[in-house]
């Protein structure tokens, strides 16, 4: 099967990945440069929601940024 990912940021990027290793043929569109667009501006920081907020996103949000150690470490091993 044939994927193409609009956007190499953060998430593009990791989109891309997730995608190669479960067996996709992937082809990543950007116009600049992976990483040189909104991945740049927000200084490639996830920053937590605020604590004033509670809804359905910041939940999800607080969710995925205590999966990330564990990712950060999954992506390091694949690279070597």
């Amino acid at each position: 099967m044939r994927v193409v990912i609009i956007g190499g940021g953060v998430m593009g990027l990791a989109c891309a990945w997730r995608a190669a290793h479960a067996g996709l043929e992937v082809t990543l569109l950007d116009h600049r440069i992976c990483g040189g667009g909104a991945t740049r501006a927000s200084l490639g920081a996830l920053w937590p929601p605020s604590p004033l907020a509670d809804g359905p996103l910041q939940r999800l949000h607080r969710q995925s940024l205590g999966m990330m150690e564990s990712f950060v470490r999954e992506v390091a091993d694949d690279a070597g």
